[in-house]
């Protein structure tokens, strides 16, 4: 396999997750101009260790479904101190989804999150330790 086909795969389930997160939205009826707020995803890009060019890719197509459909905002943690500031317990509770953009290594999440939280990955290399 070479690197842009590995690219590819990662960019492609980074669109999958951020597609199976407005077809929940919009299967709870919400749309652009429903009266309903809309939901709130934060999406993670911080790496610990190699960082997939496909990353600011996927970035920019989350951002633009959440404009273009309206049925969700979007806002991102980038660096450790987004992860502090936007991963503790009640910054959380801001939060409808999370979803993790490529992220690689072992990331400093606050050890305390809420057991409401349920983490999907799309990865078929999880990291067992």
């Amino acid at each position: 396999m070479t690197k842009g086909f590995i690219y590819k795969i990662f960019a492609i389930l980074a669109l999958l997750g951020a597609l199976a997160f407005v077809s929940v939205c919009l299967a709870e009826g919400q749309s652009a101009a429903s009266s309903k707020p809309a939901k709130h995803l934060l999406v993670v890009t911080v790496t610990k260790g190699f960082r997939h060019n496909s990353i600011a890719v996927g970035e920019r197509v989350v951002k633009e479904l959440a404009e273009k459909s309206g049925v969700f905002t979007v806002d991102f943690a980038r660096t450790d101190a987004d992860l502090a500031a936007k991963m503790s317990p009640e910054a959380l509770k801001h939060y409808d989804g999370v979803f993790f953009l490529n992220t690689t290594g072992k990331l400093p999440l606050p050890i305390s999150v809420p057991s409401s939280m349920r983490v999907q990955s799309a990865s078929p290399w999880r990291n067992s330790s």
